[in-house]
């Protein structure tokens, strides 16, 4: 359903079903903008973003935009330093700012 929202605003949305294979899909097509959930199966969410970071880092590449949906703590969250936190269950239109302001249209 999220894919398909986001695709309804005019983006390609690149879609994993864990952890592990959204970093290999982040390897393979950098990603204008990340939303990702805090927990996933094989590699957290926390581990992801942490992992594209290093990526970015080591490629001399800015890290994308990162919007982290959780339904967890926003405090544990918030330590990520995540460029939007969207705690479940959040509104498509509040999505939807947090997109184009963080993709710039």
């Amino acid at each position: 359903m999220l894919a398909e929202f986001v695709e309804s605003l005019g983006y390609m949305p690149l879609v994993a079903q864990n952890g592990q294979q959204a970093l290999a899909l982040a390897r393979e097509h950098w990603p204008a903008l990340l939303i990702t959930d805090l927990m996933m199966p094989m590699l957290s969410g926390a581990e992801l973003i942490l992992s594209l970071r290093a990526e970015a880092a080591a490629q001399g590449r800015a890290a994308p935009p990162i919007v982290l949906l959780t339904a967890g703590s926003a405090r544990a969250a918030s330590q990520l330093q995540v460029d939007a936190l969207l705690l479940k269950p959040f509104d498509l239109a509040q999505l939807e700012q947090v997109i184009r302001r963080l993709l710039g249209r």
